[in-house]
């Protein structure tokens, strides 16, 4: 059992993009079971192949946002370690200039 989960761990360390496949095999089950509910039957039949659209968009949606909260993410664990930086240096960016130097120097 453990080496099970192991495996997958450390599939989705080396290859990223399996997090995206499953998140859109997960959107696509969703969506599915969401347009095949009985009372959206009477709107959802008469868009025939706009079924299936509805639901990519759905399998889109998800992945979109995941790929831009993961981007989010990144970027305040890097604005945090600029500011950590700055604090350990002890300067500050408008007064003392980069890296805590003067220009007086």
């Amino acid at each position: 059992m453990v080496f099970g989960s192991t495996f997958v761990i450390v599939l989705m360390d080396k290859f990223p993009i399996v997090i995206y496949i499953g998140s859109g095999i997960l959107a696509f089950t969703a969506g599915k079971m969401m347009l095949d509910e009985p009372f959206l039957e009477n709107l959802i039949e008469p868009l025939g192949m706009g079924k299936w659209i509805l639901i990519a968009l759905i399998v889109v949606a998800v992945i979109a946002a995941g790929r831009f909260t993961k981007i989010r993410r990144l970027k305040m664990n890097l604005e945090l370690d600029v500011n950590e930086t700055r604090e350990r240096i002890g300067g500050n960016d408008e007064e003392d200039g980069i890296l805590g130097q003067t220009g007086s120097d």
